[in-house]
């Protein structure tokens, strides 16, 4: 069974953790990247960003970090309606 948890509840510390131990190998992921792309990022949509936690273990499973374009930015714009993880 696993529990969801709004990513933002979440230790970067774990995120990171996960992250590397699955692609760490070819894609290294840095608290400091993930700090800047999670909690600083304007277009980051916390009702769609969750956490998976392993009831058993009690562990992190994954996660999902949804954005939507939120970051006013003169000369950018993206349709309403799309978004990405």
């Amino acid at each position: 069974m696993v529990r969801f948890i709004p990513l933002a509840e979440l230790k970067l510390e774990a995120a990171a953790d996960l992250w590397n131990e699955e692609l760490g190998s070819d894609f290294p992921m840095r608290l400091r990247l993930l700090r800047q792309c999670w909690q600083e990022d304007g277009n980051m949509l916390a009702a769609g960003s969750w956490a998976a936690i392993d009831e058993s273990t009690n562990r992190l499973a994954g996660f999902a970090a949804a954005k939507k374009w939120m970051d006013p930015m003169e000369g950018i714009s993206f349709p309403a309606d799309e978004g990405w993880i």
